[in-house]
């Protein structure tokens, strides 16, 4: 018998902000990898995150520790954004708030 040694596909897909999901899921890539990173294994990772396969697990883990400097890059980048649009809501957030007190200040 001989073993069929074909590719296997990545379970991955980029949606049009550049976001990596797991395929089929709402499930970024860099969910999985910060539990990979924590010290989940596969099956715990597919415990938490019960819509996706073990073996889509083992593929996307397999990708990141083959490609792990590029996808420390994209996550890096991915925090940042994130960092960027947490920063920009408080800033409108407090703006909000300064323009209800001065509001209020013409109300006395």
């Amino acid at each position: 018998m001989t073993l069929s040694l074909e590719p296997i596909t990545l379970p991955l897909t980029t949606n049009e902000k550049g976001v990596v999901y797991v395929e089929g899921s709402r499930i970024p890539i860099d969910f999985v990898i910060y539990e990979y990173l924590e010290g989940a294994t596969a099956e715990d990772i597919v415990q938490n995150y019960p819509s996706l396969s073990l073996s889509a697990i083992h593929a996307i883990l397999s990708y990141y520790l083959t490609h792990r400097s590029e996808v420390d890059t994209y996550i890096a980048q991915q925090e940042q954004l994130a960092e960027a649009k947490y920063l920009e809501i408080k800033e409108r957030s407090q703006q909000k708030d300064l323009r209800q007190r001065l509001l209020s200040r013409l109300d006395r």
